[in-house]
């Protein structure tokens, strides 16, 4: 077991790892108990923060807690994860030793008080570092075969100093009418024309550099900062390695292979089928292709870019890295509260968590005082990455609390950056005032009470892969969903009183826009489904479940890109409710949505929310979710002045 002295603070000191020579020999031979069968000999040391000698970051996936085994720190057996003791064994080198910067050793994991104050400065230590190792573990069957692959693929892109133009082919609209996408595809075919060709001859390992996207590392939220903040980084897989721009250049390249490869053989595939002269390595080849990468390595290099562009300091605000990271995708972390931590301090707004957040809160209470202070500066749709059900990992979080263990899914109308909507319209958000007395778990929130829910519908949760064309729950769905809009227009005609300002329009749009919540695919995102383009293809589903229906499948109606467009969309809603209120407002809720709930939207938010009141009759109310209300989403309902009130969530 190492033994520790503390480190000196006032002299920024740290601790470094060196690591010995294949070549050294111990004064003292290591005990026969050991169960390492080549002996690891590692110097632990202090030096100043920036003074000290050159040293490589090590980024790794921990692994397995329990899998340990022994290394020699100064001289005492030291146990550490197998994956690190891997990792040691392929960076020692045969006649020098080798300077590291090594979480697991270098910060004495049983002091709280140091653990704090260290995580705290890792940003500066990665940012420090001669260079940062992306240890991604070691070789298996193939990964040699596409790290070479990846080295000289990243390379010729690296020479040509072309990643701005694959960047500029991402960026570009894909149409008919886009002549600068056309003019920017065909200079990079022309430049990568060399790999594109041999690819028809030699196949590229794409099932290989799938599972190098695949793997543990990849999902281990530490690896953002890491990788994002170093000056200077390599991936390294066994002994392969080559620097992250390479990487970073192929990860780029890859997905135009896969157009490239899929669209040439399989055309050449569908003629060999026809002359009935299948070829099973091709057709394997061509499914392989057609498959889509992990995308958390491509998020990273990513953010590693962005990073570099701005001088690399902090661009993005906590409540953006904490979405862009954690919806919609899986990341991995030994201590729940690091899913935070992990990204704090690459944040612009980093400095005022600094007064509230210690390393050593639970993860209960840094959620909670992350959520207050991320909603207490006016960026209060952080409520809409509250959703339900919350994991079991962080027990009692309020529910205005997002649960970063979760599985959260973007709102109904996209990440708030990105949305059109804007339900509250011109309104500013409103802070409380200092003498309001709330507990710990509360929040205090102005807004305007729009309607109550009257009734619920079933469901709709489509499946991970999105909405498939099985007649029955679309349907429902859309049925569900016709009935609630009938049903709306007969309490306008009974009542006398129109909820919408633009009766003609809402009414006649609220079936096919409810579905998809008024959003519609295009090549860069998602924008307003206020085209014919929806319209379209909400009417060719129509007629494909009513052809399914009747058996009728000569009346099945061509694919088509609305109808594709339009089944996409309604894929990307899951966990949703179709309601309606009592004054005749249909909308998208959350499952947990109920008849009772209250509909609201508060000052300064994108979306509208639903809440319910509390069961202790104290005026206070419980978080459900965010929703989505036709005739709400653009404003609609705060051009009548409504009046405000203030609301207090648990």
């Amino acid at each position: 077991m190492i033994k520790y002295s503390s480190l000196d603070r006032s002299n920024q000191e740290i601790r470094l790892v060196r690591l010995k020579s294949k070549n050294f020999v111990p004064t003292k031979p290591p005990s026969a108990q050991s169960n390492d069968v080549v002996p690891l000999y590692c110097e632990l040391f202090h030096c100043r923060l920036g003074v000290g000698p050159p040293y490589n970051a090590l980024s790794y996936h921990w692994g397995d807690s329990d899998d340990k085994r022994d290394i020699h720190v100064n001289g005492a057996r030291t146990e550490v994860t197998r994956n690190l003791r891997v990792a040691l064994e392929h960076l020692q080198e045969s006649k020098s030793d080798v300077m590291l910067w090594i979480d697991a050793l270098c910060i004495n994991q049983t002091d709280k008080e140091e653990k704090d104050h260290e995580i705290k400065r890792m940003r500066e230590i990665y940012g420090m570092s001669a260079s940062t190792i992306s240890w991604l573990g070691p070789a298996d069957i193939d990964s040699d075969l596409v790290m070479a692959k990846i080295r000289k693929i990243g390379a010729h892109i690296e020479s040509h100093d072309a990643r701005g133009l694959f960047y500029k082919l991402v960026e570009t609209p894909n149409s008919a009418e886009s002549a600068e996408y056309d003019a920017t595809n065909e200079e990079i075919s022309t430049l990568m024309s060399t790999f594109l060709d041999s690819a028809l001859r030699e196949f590229f390992p794409v099932a290989a550099f799938d599972r190098l996207l695949l793997r543990p590392y990849w999902e281990r939220v530490w690896i953002f900062q890491e990788i994002i903040v170093s000056p200077r980084v390599e991936v390294m897989c066994g002994y392969e390695k080559f620097p992250f721009e390479y990487f970073h250049n192929a990860m780029l390249f890859v997905p135009l292979l896969r157009m490239h490869v899929t669209k040439i053989l399989g055309h050449e595939l569908l003629a060999r089928i026809e002359h009935e002269d299948g070829d099973t390595e091709m057709y394997n080849h061509v499914m392989e292709m057609s498959q889509s990468p992990h995308l958390a390595a491509s998020r990273t290099c990513g953010m590693r870019r962005r990073f570099q562009e701005h001088s690399n300091t902090p661009y993005e605000t906590l409540f953006r890295l904490l979405a862009k990271v954690h919806v919609g995708s899986v990341t991995h972390a030994t201590l729940p509260k690091d899913r935070i931590w992990a990204l704090l301090r690459m944040a612009t707004d980093a400095t005022s968590f600094g007064p509230v957040l210690d390393y050593t809160d639970s993860t209960r209470t840094v959620y909670t005082k992350v959520a207050r202070a991320v909603i207490e500066a006016g960026q209060i749709d952080l409520l809409s990455l509250c959703q339900f059900p919350k994991s079991s990992v962080v027990e009692n979080l309020p529910s205005w609390v997002p649960d970063w263990c979760a599985a959260l899914q973007e709102p109904s109308g996209q990440l708030p950056w990105d949305t059109a909507f804007h339900a509250s319209g011109p309104s500013s958000f409103q802070p409380r005032s200092n003498n309001t007395t709330l507990t710990p778990t509360q929040l205090k929130l102005k807004g305007c009470r729009i309607d109550i829910v009257e009734a619920v519908r079933p469901e709709w949760t489509p499946g991970p892969d999105g909405c498939t064309r099985d007649t029955g729950p679309v349907t429902y769905y859309l049925i569900d969903i016709m009935i609630l809009c009938t049903q709306s227009n007969e309490k306008a005609r009974e009542s006398g009183v129109e909820i919408y300002s633009d009766p003609k329009t809402e009414r006649e749009l609220a079936p096919f826009r409810i579905p998809i919540a008024d959003q519609e695919h295009d090549t860069i995102g998602f924008t307003r489904s206020s085209t014919v383009k929806s319209s379209k293809g909400y009417h060719e589903v129509l007629k494909n479940v009513r052809s399914m229906l009747s058996l009728r499948p000569q009346d099945k109606p061509p694919q088509s890109d609305e109808m594709q467009s339009y089944y996409n969309m309604m894929g990307r809603l899951r966990f949703r409710r179709p309601f309606i209120s009592t004054k005749g407002y249909v909308g998208l809720g959350p499952v947990p949505t109920q008849v009772g709930d209250v509909i609201v939207t508060f000052l300064g938010a994108k979306f509208p929310y639903i809440l319910r009141k509390s069961d202790s009759g104290d005026g206070t109310y419980t978080l459900v979710g965010e929703t989505y209300v036709q005739g709400v989403m653009y404003g609609e309902f705060m051009r009548i002045g409504p009046e405000t009130e203030w609301f207090v969530l648990n």
